[in-house]
Formats: structure tokens, sequence, C-alpha cells
């Protein structure tokens, strides 16, 4: 499974680091709550430490499974299968028109 990481503002960048963009899940099967506690930042803080709040994807991020939107769907409980596409959008940024891509450092 590739874990693409989107961010549309260096919030997360200046207080975590950088985040891993492919993860090798091998026909396992992971809830998006597991998968974003697998997410390490180089600082060793997870990526659901910066999207969870109160059980849910805080109201200022977007966490997106090819295409449609995980509370849409069962929340942090939404099953991931191999080939699944996750995508973490800053909802204030897309509001405003800002993109870019993780790896993309010049953003």
């Amino acid at each position: 499974m590739r874990v693409k990481i989107t961010l549309a503002s260096g919030d997360l960048r200046r207080s975590f680091g950088f985040f891993t963009n492919d993860i090798e899940v091998n026909g396992a099967e992971y809830t998006v709550e597991e998968l974003l506690r697998k997410i390490r930042a180089v600082n060793g803080g997870s990526l659901a430490e910066a999207l969870i709040d109160g059980g849910r994807i805080s109201p200022r991020y977007a966490v997106f499974i090819d295409g449609m939107n995980v509370e849409a769907l069962q929340g942090l409980k939404t099953r991931l299968k191999d080939e699944g596409r996750v995508v973490v959008m800053d909802v204030i940024a897309r509001i405003a028109g800002g993109w870019c891509e993780w790896q993309d450092l010049g953003c």
C-alpha cells in the first residue's frame, strides 16, 4: 500500500518534521487510525497525534481514501485494503486554495 501524505500548509512540517510517505503492509489490513499511528515523523511523533482530536479527525484536517472523506465513511475505523491511498489535507488551506505535495518541499 502506498500512503500519500498531502498537506496544504507547513504547520506539521515545522512541528513534526518529515513523514514517511511509503508504508509496506503487504496484504495486511488496517483502520485509518492504526495507519495514522504508524506514520512517524523524524522526531518520533505520529501523524495521529496531530490529526486526531477527541476520537475524531480534527476539524482543521480532512483525511481522504481514494477521494472519499473518511468521515463520510466510518471515520477513524474505516478499513484500508491494499492500494488504498490516504490523503491528508489541511482544510483551512484548502478553503484558501492552497495545496502542496508533502515530498515536494518547495511549497
